[in-house]
């Protein structure tokens, strides 16, 4: 009966899964990898300097952790959206206070879109809906929650009318 107790308590460290290979990762951080090479954009988009192949993309799949950044409801109609090919372009940047959007869908698109800092923070999110003739939309960085010289990140999505994602990808902004 003595020894009872020192197996049971063997036999519950022994069962630990701690430190399993195959133990499922719990990290819920956002991958901020190169959030500081930004593809470098004047006026009407033009490419100057840096450019970032991971930027303005639309072939992106995002991780679970950034997937659950998409968590809002919105008020759009998605009527008439459709899967069609995505041009899109953050301009200029590096900025200081306006960043246009550009996106050319072709089609009418919905777009929602999650600006986080370089910790993955979410700063800002919204809905949008482009058509062919209004491709652009300004977002105001002379706001107090983007400080000059700091690195930002737009995670993006689009969506068809049955709100399904049909393209997603993120692009780097610089505010000067």
């Amino acid at each position: 009966m003595k020894y009872l107790l020192p197996v049971i308590m063997f036999l519950v460290l022994g069962c630990n899964s701690d430190d399993d290979d195959n133990s499922t990762p719990t990290s819920t951080a956002i991958d901020m990898t190169g959030v500081n090479s930004i593809t470098e954009t004047d006026d009407v988009g033009a490419h100057f300097g840096n450019v970032d192949s991971t930027d303005w993309t639309t072939n992106e799949v995002h991780s679970s952790a950034v997937n659950s950044l998409f968590n809002f409801t919105d008020t759009l109609d998605y009527t008439g959206a459709q899967s069609s090919s995505i041009f899109i372009s953050g301009m200029p940047n590096p900025t200081q206070e306006m960043l246009t959007l550009a996106v050319d869908a072709g089609n009418i698109a919905v777009m929602k879109f999650v600006i986080t800092n370089t910790s993955g923070q979410k700063i800002q999110n919204g809905a949008m809906k482009f058509n062919s003739n209004h491709p652009l939309f300004l977002f105001d960085l002379n706001d107090s929650l983007y400080a000059s010289g700091n690195y930002y990140r737009m995670y993006y999505k689009f969506y068809k009318s049955d709100k399904t994602v049909f393209a997603s990808g993120h692009g780097d902004i610089k505010k000067n």
